[in-house]
Formats: C-alpha cells, structure tokens, sequence
C-alpha cells in the first residue's frame, strides 16, 4: 500500500465508525420504540388464519424481500394500527427489526 492510501483509509475510518455508531442508535432506539408501543406479533397473531403469528410474515406473498420492503411494511403496520409515530421512528423500527430477524444490508 502506498502512504497515501494508508492517509486515506485513516481518514475514512471514523467516518465509517461514526456510520455504525449511528445505526447502532437507530437499532437500540427502534427496540425501544417497538417495546414501548408493545410490538410484539400479537396484532399479527390475531389476524392470522392459523392464530400464528410467523405465518403472516412468512407468506411468500407478504415476505419483506429487502430494506425497501420491510420499511413499507413497517409504515403499513404504524398505519393500520393507529400508532404517533414520526418518520424517523418508523425507520429506527425498521432498523431493529432488519438487525434483529431480517439482516439485509
């Protein structure tokens, strides 16, 4: 490696760290958000045929197949459900459910 690339790989690092630093806040925000609007699969248990929760998000028809996706879903449930909750709380949901069950990037 040549001391320049060195100079700037030394001059990204906090950057990048300062980037996971925020996603973690997102992730431990959104956990509470969750916890505190008591999101927990029941609202999905209870309208599900089977009285399972899982079965709804595993539907190949409602399966979240990337970020994109989860977030509306995420948007869709704050919605049906009546929640206050601003946009940024919806993505830092979004986020903890992503880091937490989904793990796209």
């Amino acid at each position: 490696m040549r001391l320049r690339d060195l100079a700037l790989a030394a001059a990204l690092l906090p950057l990048l760290a300062g980037a996971a630093r925020a996603e973690d806040a997102a992730v431990v925000e959104g956990r509470a958000l969750l916890k505190e609007h008591n999101c927990n699969g029941n609202c999905h248990q209870s309208h599900s045929a089977d009285n399972e929760a899982l079965s709804l998000y595993t539907r190949e028809d409602r399966k979240a197949r990337d970020r994109a996706a989860l977030e509306r879903f995420v948007r869709q449930c704050v919605a049906s459900v009546g929640v206050m909750a601003f946009p940024d709380d919806m993505a830092n949901m979004s986020a903890a459910l992503n880091a937490d069950f989904y793990k796209y990037k």
